[in-house]
């Protein structure tokens, strides 16, 4: 599933060195590393112990564990993010200064490429990140990621992938977003905008797609007939739960307190808020309901006994 998705966004980089270096970053896996520093280990330790009996002091030994350590340390990661292109900002909230603060330095669990110009992406909160890829593509684009004050997780983003092309693209994510793995939110046209509102849960492999991947032309009219131009905006209301496997499409929009059923298919906007909807296409299910985090918490409202 993974290479499917790293080998449909390569398509869209032109060049083939920034193209690669966008495979490496996204198909990384720590555990491949983790396996290669216990094979040089095993291999160092071979190495060492004939030799022990040979050393006269200990200032000899020393030096080669000494050695040996450096040898099957991984050399330190990159300090800071580079970004290909002009006048791009990762701005991160700075409670002493009251405002959003510009760097460069890594934020753990954030994976991030940029290849264009005036580009801002802002984050409120970046302890809540576990692993969060977010690809900019063009210039102009804005993604904002709200505050986190619920308690209940720990991990809040587990694993969202973000992608953003052409250009003039505007992400805003609310606040105390819980994102499962694997979740994608697909931006790949010119001035598109989605809203996702507070306390909203995207469950597992759910997708948020604001535009097609390609272009579909009428082979009578010679016409594009699946663009925007520059005008659609997918919603996502405040309280919103999004089913695992769910589908979330370029005409979509979600009112306050809509659930979304596993494995649905949401091609079109709802109006009425308190509802289950789902299937394909999905429809409502069932009116006047609501969304609680814990069974706790629920059976604490109703007074029932679990």
């Amino acid at each position: 599933m993974k290479k499917f998705w790293v080998d449909t966004l390569c398509r869209f980089i032109p060049n083939e060195e920034r193209r690669k270096s966008f495979r490496e970053k996204l198909m990384y896996n720590p555990i491949d590393d983790l396996r290669g520093q216990i094979e040089d280990l095993r291999k160092g330790v071979n190495d060492i112990y004939p030799k022990l009996e040979t050393f006269t002091t200990k200032s000899e030994l020393s030096k080669v564990e000494s050695d040996f350590r450096q040898a099957i340390t991984p050399p330190a990661g990159p300090s800071d993010y580079v970004f290909h292109g002009e006048n791009n900002k990762l701005l991160v909230w700075n409670d002493a200064v009251g405002d959003y603060v510009e760097t460069t330095k890594i934020i753990p669990g954030l994976i991030l490429t940029i290849e264009g110009n005036n580009n801002t992406i802002k984050i409120r909160a970046p302890k809540i990140i576990e692993r969060l890829e977010l690809t900019m593509l063009g210039d102009g684009h804005k993604f904002s990621l709200g505050n986190f004050t619920n308690k209940i997780y720990d991990k809040k983003i587990v694993c969202l992938v973000i992608f953003m092309t052409m250009g003039d693209c505007e992400l805003v994510i609310g606040d105390n977003l819980v994102v499962n793995p694997l979740v994608i939110i697909h931006m790949c046209e010119y001035g598109l905008k989605c809203f996702i509102g507070n306390n909203v849960r995207l469950a597992a492999e759910s997708k948020i797609y604001v535009s097609d991947a390609h272009p579909i032309i009428d082979v009578e009219t010679n016409k594009v007939i699946n663009y925007g131009h520059r005008k659609r905006v997918l919603r996502i209301g405040n309280n919103c739960w999004i089913g695992t496997g769910s589908f979330i499409g370029k005409n979509a929009s979600l009112p306050d307190y809509t659930i979304v059923a596993a494995q649905s298919n949401v091609v079109k906007p709802f109006e009425e808020s308190y509802t289950v909807i789902g299937g394909n296409p999905a429809h409502v299910l069932k009116r006047g309901v609501k969304r609680i985090d814990t069974w706790d918490q629920a059976f604490e409202m109703t007074g029932e006994n679990n």
